[in-house]
């Protein structure tokens, strides 16, 4: 188990898992989830980020059963299609370039 902030919804699949109850494929509120980044310590300009996300994938994929019918690969390959880059990404990326240019 991982240590730290876990969203109320994270909590509840894991008690239902304990219960061997089939999984809930719903997505939770919006002001549910916006509880769960805020009260990690990330920028402000992060967590409105993953709010931001989490709406877009919301909209995305209301059917979340549908979603996790798909094969894992397809998943990870629609995501790779479809995110936009990153706050954690863009020092990186500025980096990346930096020390090619300099070369």
């Amino acid at each position: 188990m991982r240590a730290g902030p876990v969203s109320a919804a994270a909590l509840r699949v894991l008690a239902a898992a304990d219960q061997h109850t089939p999984f809930p494929h719903a997505h939770c509120d919006e002001a549910e989830y916006a509880a769960f980044p805020d009260a990690l310590a990330i920028r402000p300009a992060v967590q409105r980020q993953r709010r931001n996300h989490q709406r877009r994938f919301v909209r995305l994929w209301p059917d979340l059963g549908l979603w996790f019918s798909l094969p894992l690969d397809t998943r990870v390959a629609q995501h790779a299609q479809t995110a936009k880059r990153s706050l954690h990404t863009v020092p990186a990326t500025r980096a990346a370039a930096i020390s090619t240019t300099s070369a």
